[in-house]
């Protein structure tokens, strides 16, 4: 089941318990993604928690308004996770988190790294695209309510990747 738009959105759809997943040492991209889909999940009435191993820069704080990121250690031992969803991770082990103890849980891996090697039971990797939140924007325009959070989540993203919309 790789490489599939329509799969992606319907499990997210039919499933309602997600872990958002960035890499270590997380970025624009990273936390403007993570906190874009966590923005799209609330407005479907899903649980989630957004997890990182490091803390978010000090430059993205503003990104947080209502929505917080936890360590790993956070989450409860009881939270039925149904998937975890990577976001701007070119391999698995960018995350620098073990999740073996949620074995049931799908992996899906939304990226845009040349170097990604598609991993994950679902997986839509954009390789042409200039950041991981112009994946997501493409993944959901049109079937989601963009409201002004979850655009500045999105533009900080894009914009950061880019270098201000410098590079190809």
């Amino acid at each position: 089941m790789k490489n599939s738009h329509n799969k992606i959105i319907d499990f997210i759809k039919k499933n309602d318990n997600f872990l958002i997943v960035g890499h270590a040492m997380p970025d624009g991209d990273c936390i403007g993604s993570c906190l874009a889909f966590a923005r799209i999940l609330k407005g479907m009435r899903k649980k989630y928690f957004v997890v990182n191993k490091n803390l978010i820069p000090q430059y993205l704080e503003f990104l947080l308004d209502e929505e917080k990121i936890v360590t790993p250690e956070i989450i409860p031992v009881d939270f039925p996770v149904s998937a975890i969803i990577h976001w701007d991770c070119g391999d698995i082990a960018r995350a620098n988190i073990d999740f073996s103890c949620y074995k049931e849980a799908v992996i899906i891996n939304v990226d845009h790294h040349i170097s990604n090697s598609d991993y994950g039971d679902l997986s839509l990797v954009q390789k042409n695209s200039s950041s991981t939140g112009e994946v997501l924007f493409n993944l959901f325009y049109g079937s989601f309510n963009f409201d002004s959070h979850l655009s500045t989540a999105l533009y900080t993203a894009i914009e950061t990747d880019t270098g201000s919309f410098k590079f190809d």
